[in-house]
């Protein structure tokens, strides 16, 4: 009998010992996402496609109450994806660095992040990914004829086998 008791004690110690050691990893991938400003990252990124959304219905050349209804609609969105993208996105980010990285991984990275190159890192990271998207519209724009092409020539074979 005392030895069952004992494993039971055993065992609830050990796993109120792995709750506690969830909740504090889960706690640190938190600060983490905190310390690297994850979600002004985030916001960033949608803000970046929201401008070429609107570059896009700028060239489209549309009537004004065109545009009206699609500023309209472009603001609702922007309230959608505040209130609910970043949120949603958020836990499942935490499972993620979870998975990835050990507690003390995660610690070493927040570490990183409260250091003058971590904040300088973090602080050019939108630019860094602005540019970088640029370069990639560029970049696209350029193959997009090729691509095309290929296209073109992929869609001839498959009609000639037919």
């Amino acid at each position: 009998m005392l030895c069952k008791f004992t494993l039971l004690l055993y065992f609830i110690l050990m796993t109120s010992n792995a709750h506690a050691d969830d909740v504090t990893h889960r706690q640190t991938a938190e600060e983490l996402l905190v310390t690297s400003k994850a979600d002004e990252i985030v916001n960033t990124m949608y803000d970046q496609i929201q401008t070429i959304f609107i570059n896009m219905a700028d060239k489209m050349n549309m009537p004004s109450e065109r545009k009206s209804i699609t500023e309209k609609y472009m603001q609702r969105l922007n309230q959608l994806m505040l209130n609910e993208y970043w949120p949603g996105m958020k836990d499942q980010l935490i499972n993620v660095y979870i998975a990835l990285y050990t507690e003390e991984e995660m610690s070493e990275l927040i570490a990183f992040y409260k250091s003058p190159i971590g904040q300088k890192y973090i602080n050019t990271t939108p630019k860094l990914m602005r540019e970088s998207l640029e370069i990639s519209q560029n970049q696209m724009k350029d193959l997009m004829p090729k691509i095309r092409s290929l296209s073109q020539e992929m869609a001839a074979e498959l009609k000639a086998v037919n």
